[in-house]
């Protein structure tokens, strides 16, 4: 009886063990559009920048997306790149850019997140993903 019985525990301890260890993580990603706000970029702050299409590029966070730059104006080698998460706000204007290869003027407000893939250029530079909250052509 003592044969029999130590497999079967084994077997449960085992199925308890593989049952436990396979729950689903649902904790935010630390990166990413789906990632929590680092920072808010609110209406009032009027800020401008330059729109483009961006096709192939370095960071995986900047491939084949809208993005925005803008330059501070107290620093003219000061320049912020922001990957647009949610592109279903953009106006027909913007999404042309990506077969033109043009840039448009617009101001903008939204909600920061941290990209995935960090980019290594100067310190002045600074890369993001932003869900906008207003986008408005200049």
């Amino acid at each position: 009886m003592k044969d029999k019985l130590v497999p079967v525990l084994f077997f449960l301890l085992f199925a308890l063990i593989v049952l436990n260890g396979c729950k689903k993580n649902k904790e935010l990603p630390a990166c990413g559009c789906s990632a929590p706000a680092t920072d808010t970029i609110a209406e009032t702050s009027n800020l401008k920048g330059e729109i483009m299409y961006f096709g192939s590029n370095n960071s995986k966070d900047f491939q084949n997306k809208y993005v925005i730059v803008y330059t501070e104006k107290d620093c003219i080698n000061c320049k912020h790149y922001l990957a647009i998460c949610n592109e279903s706000v953009l106006p027909a204007e913007v999404l042309a850019l990506k077969s033109s290869k043009n840039t448009l003027q617009v101001s903008f407000s939204g909600v920061l997140k941290p990209v995935c893939e960090k980019v290594f250029a100067p310190a002045d530079n600074t890369y993001d993903n932003v869900s906008l909250t207003k986008i408005v052509l200049q």
